[in-house]
C-alpha cells in the first residue's frame, strides 16, 4: 500500500493485520520469501505519496503498532501460509509493484481490493498516469476494483474522475490520487465487511491495456498539438521520465517545458538557442529546455 491509503485506513477505524512492502534486494544475498521489517529512515519509494510526510510507509505502521512484512516471493508456500495466519477479512493493495498470485487473493474471505489511478476500464497496466499524460486525456481519476487473475479486470466497487489543470506535473496528480483513492479504499473496505457494496462488472469493450513505457514512447510527436505537448512534458518529468525531441540529426534529452503559443508559426521545424529550443507543432509552438548533455543519438 501507499502511504495516503494506508492512514485513510488507519484514520477510518479499519483494523489492520499488517503492511506488506516488497523485500529490497542486496546483489549476493539470498532474499527470504517474507520476514519482519525493521522501519527504514529514507523517505518513501512507493509512488503514490502524501505531500509533507515526511514518515514512510513502514514508520507509520510501526507507529500504530501494526506489523511490517517484507515480502522476497509472493508465490512461495511460506509466504501464503504467514498471511493466511492473520486471518485478514480483505486484502487492500495500492502501488505494490508485484502481481498477486491467484492463491493469495483467495485467502481473504470478502476478497482483495486494488487503488488504481485511472478510470477503469481504460488504461489498464502498470503505469496508467504516463499513458494519461502521453494520449493528451483531460482526465483522469481513480478506481477501486476486486482483483482477479487478469490484472485491473475485476468488479468496480468505486471509482471518481479528476480534471487535469493544464501544466499538471506528474507528482500532484500522484498526490491528489493517493488522497481521493485513500477515501474511495476506506469506504470499500466498509462496505464490503457491511455486505453493501454496489460492484459492477467492467465493459471490456471500453478496455485498454498499457504496458511499461519504451525508449520509443518518451519521443515527442511534431504532430501533436503544442497544448498536449506541454502537457506531456510537464506531466512525466516529475514522474521519472525523460522525454526527447528529435531534430534531424540525433535526439535531446529534454529538461522542461517552458510554455506554448497555440497560434505561432517558425520558419523551421525547431529553433535552438543554447539550452532553449522551439518547436514547430500541429498547430502552435512549443518552448522547452534541454539538458546539458545536449543531443544524442537515436
Amino acid at each position: 500500500m501507499s502511504l495516503g491509503p494506508l492512514v485513510s485506513l488507519i484514520e477510518r477505524g479499519v483494523e489492520i493485520r499488517a503492511v506488506v512492502i516488497p523485500a529490497p534486494r542486496v546483489h549476493g544475498r539470498p532474499v527470504s520469501p517474507i520476514s519482519s521489517a525493521i522501519p527504514r529512515m529514507s523517505h518513501a519509494f512507493l509512488p503514490l505519496a502524501v505531500p509533507g510526510k515526511s514518515e514512510t510507509i513502514d514508520q507509520v505502521a510501526a507507529r500504530h503498532g501494526i506489523p511490517v512484512l517484507q515480502a522476497g516471493s509472493l508465490h512461495h508456500p511460506r509466504t501464503i501460509d504467514t498471511l493466511r495466519a492473520l486471518e485478514a477479512d480483505v486484502i487492500a493493495v495500492s502501488c505494490f509493484p508485484k502481481r498477486l498470485p491467484p492463491s493469495l487473493l483467495e485467502i481473504a474471505p470478502l476478497g482483495a481490493l486494488n487503488l488504481h489511478p485511472s478510470l477503469l476500464p481504460a488504461y489498464r497496466g502498470p503505469d496508467p498516469l504516463f499513458w494519461t499524460f502521453r494520449d493528451g486525456e483531460r482526465k483522469s481519476g481513480v478506481t477501486v476494483h476486486l482483483m482477479t487473475a487478469e490484472l485491473d479486470a475485476g468488479d468496480i466497487v468505486s471509482r471518481r474522475a479528476i480534471d487535469l489543470p493544464e501544466g499538471i506535473g506528474g507528482d500532484a496528480l500522484e498526490e491528489q490520487c493517493a488522497e481521493i483513492g485513500g477515501e474511495l479504499l476506506a469506504d470499500a473496505v466498509w462496505v464490503l465487511w457491511e455486505g453493501t457494496a454496489r460492484r459492477r462488472s467492467q465493459d471490456e469493450r471500453e478496455a485498454t491495456y498499457q504496458p511499461w513505457p519504451s525508449t520509443s514512447d518518451l519521443v515527442i510527436d511534431p504532430g501533436w498539438s503544442a497544448r498536449r505537448a506541454f502537457n506531456f512534458v510537464r506531466g512525466v518529468i516529475p514522474l521519472g521520465y525523460t522525454p526527447v525531441i528529435e531534430t534531424g540529426t540525433g535526439r535531446l534529452a529534454v529538461s522542461g517545458a517552458l510554455g506554448f503559443d497555440e497560434h505561432a508559426v517558425l520558419d523551421k521545424k525547431i529553433a535552438i538557442d543554447g539550452r532553449e529550443l522551439a518547436v514547430q507543432c500541429d498547430p502552435g509552438v512549443l518552448y522547452l529546455t534541454v539538458s546539458e548533455s545536449g543531443e544524442r543519438d537515436g
